[in-house]
């Protein structure tokens, strides 16, 4: 019998007393965390940052929130980069994420921000995932799904296993656009395949890498790809691409050869798809983790 449930314990639930809740200072729900190894690192931008020390709480300094969402904007690449430059963050990509308050919607974003500065200040992400899979009737296993190995240069999880196409959403991108830019820039799918894909829900997830908290909105896509397609590695993130049934692809997540934010992604796939039976001592826990009505 598969063990569902490894998947959710590889995920590393946060210590959230190693961390300060990063806020607005009308808001009880943290915008971000900081590791309280990293609060002094910050503490010369008190422009932007106030830091109480007896509530391990930082607060967005309100000569800075009161400023245009674009100087504020300019004011954190500002910081993101002496931050880089210093060694405090893993990468720079060149890709902006927009940082909200509550929502996507435009007028709640704060800021936008260099996407590998993202973790450091341990705000959400956002992102779409589609998994790709092709139904054959007559066959013993009729659903397979397409799935990916990501490329040896990749920082996080090479040689794992990954949905079809998968990435996070750029800001100025609808998560639709964004989904369809990625299968065809990771799977070389056509617009007019890559158009048939649909929205299943959300999967939310947090966790703790590295002194920091990774928290992420997936937003997760179905997409039936016609038998005869075959996708073609385009921009080298992915080294090759399985067409595989979905009992091979749950050993594959059960011997963690899948990246862990993934295997959430395709358990999920599996729970809507019916692969995993309602009777399997996982089941309830797997649905409630992973399941949302959004």
């Amino acid at each position: 019998m598969i063990n569902y449930k490894i998947a959710l314990e590889r995920i590393a639930s946060p210590r959230f007393e190693d961390f300060y809740a990063l806020k607005k200072a009308d808001s009880s729900a943290p915008i971000g965390w900081i590791h309280r190894d990293h609060v002094e690192i910050i503490a010369p931008f008190h422009q932007v940052f106030s830091i109480d020390q007896s509530s391990d709480t930082i607060t967005f300094a309100e000569p800075f929130l009161s400023r245009s969402s674009e100087s504020r904007s300019a004011e954190i690449a500002e910081i993101s980069a002496m931050l880089y430059e210093a060694g405090h963050l893993n990468e720079w990509r060149g890709e902006l994420y927009g940082v909200y308050e509550t929502s996507l919607r435009e007028n709640d974003l704060l800021f936008v921000i260099e996407r590998g500065a993202a973790p450091f200040f341990g705000v959400r992400t956002y992102g779409a995932h589609i998994n790709g899979f092709t139904t054959f009737e007559n066959e013993e296993n009729p659903l397979r799904c397409w799935i990916g190995q990501r490329s040896t240069k990749k920082r996080i999880a090479p040689l794992k296993f990954d949905q079809i196409a998968a990435g996070g959403l750029t800001y100025g991108e609808s998560i639709d656009e964004s989904a369809e830019r990625e299968a065809m820039e990771e799977a070389s799918i056509p617009h007019h395949i890559a158009a048939t894909m649909r929205y299943q829900g959300l999967l939310h997830n947090m966790e703790e890498v590295d002194r920091t908290i990774r928290q992420e909105t997936l937003f997760c896509y179905d997409l039936k790809l016609p038998q005869d397609f075959i996708p073609k590695v385009n921009d080298e993130e992915m080294l090759q691409f399985k067409c595989l049934p979905l009992d091979s692809i749950a050993t594959l997540i059960e011997e963690h050869q899948f990246k862990d934010n993934s295997a959430l992604v395709m358990l999920q796939f599996m729970l809507r798809h019916g692969s995993i039976p309602k009777t399997h001592p996982h089941y309830e826990l797997l649905s409630q983790r992973l399941i949302s009505d959004a």
